[in-house]
């Protein structure tokens, strides 16, 4: 049974996580533009890039957790 306390702070660390993968890719893409690209920078953007995505589905998944804890469709354990 899901807990609105813990939901939260899950929400707030897939929200760190999401911030540090953005940076990631920012930082990886700034690199990437040169000339003399680092090797393996194209393979380490896309799978930033793919975790990204999961970080953010997992985000979601956290979400709708929460929506249903305020709306009642599930218990909350507290």
């Amino acid at each position: 049974m899901p807990d609105m306390e813990v939901e939260l702070e899950h929400l707030a660390e897939a929200d760190r996580h999401i911030a540090l993968a953005r940076d990631n890719i920012a930082r990886v893409e700034s690199s990437a533009t040169g000339v003399d690209q680092p090797a393996g920078s194209r393979d380490r953007l896309e799978t930033l890039k793919e975790t990204l995505v999961a970080f953010e589905g997992h985000r979601d998944i956290i979400l709708k957790t929460i929506e249903g804890l305020r709306d009642g469709s599930l218990p909350d354990r507290t």
